[in-house]
């Protein structure tokens, strides 16, 4: 073999290398100016504390439904709707929902999944976790997680208007986040 038909054989091997090379290019290009907003989204941590209070089932479909008015770094008042509830032992309880909260600059929306102490008597002590699944205004496109506690008066829930008699369930808890979205720290 002549050492001109190894160039010849090699050469479709290194023009591949090339454009192989600029696909690359292309597509980091196109990666990074594509997908401006979210290079570019903001990311902050908040905390504060909240307040809750059973509503009637029928107001929101769900199981279990309440209000809550959130402070601190989320100012404003939400909405949650309990959409399966699963007995645990010892005395406890498995719960899903989904909720909204409405502050001043838009809508947080999240999903949450949560257990809690119902055994009777108790304080209600429940743990969340929240997988935030957008939003409108500053929170359009928003994600990561909301974790909260809360502790009720009475056992979890406590007395539910239409479910169990008693006066209206309420609590307190506390929260924390990092929330990420692309119109966050415009």
């Amino acid at each position: 073999m002549t050492k001109a038909s190894l160039i010849n054989m090699t050469a479709p091997f290194a023009c591949r290398r090339k454009r192989a090379a600029g696909l690359a290019v292309a597509l980091w290009l196109a990666a990074t100016t594509l997908v401006p907003a979210q290079a570019n989204a903001g990311t902050i941590q908040v905390s504060g504390t909240f307040t809750r209070s059973a509503v009637q089932p029928l107001s929101c479909l769900g199981i279990i439904c309440n209000v809550s008015d959130f402070t601190g770094d989320l100012e404003g008042h939400a909405e949650n709707t309990t959409t399966s509830l699963i007995p645990s032992t010892p005395a406890g309880v498995v719960f899903f929902s989904k909720a909204i909260i409405h502050t001043a600059n838009g809508n947080l929306s999240y999903l949450e999944s949560g257990a809690g102490n119902a055994k009777v008597p108790s304080d209600g002590e429940s743990v969340y976790l929240c997988e935030i699944t957008g939003g409108t205004g500053v929170f359009t496109g928003a994600s990561g997680y909301l974790q909260l506690m809360n502790t009720s008066h009475g056992s979890l829930g406590g007395a539910l208007p239409g479910v169990l008699p008693g006066p209206p369930s309420t609590g307190e808890g506390q929260y924390q986040s990092r929330i990420t979205a692309p119109l966050i720290g415009d």
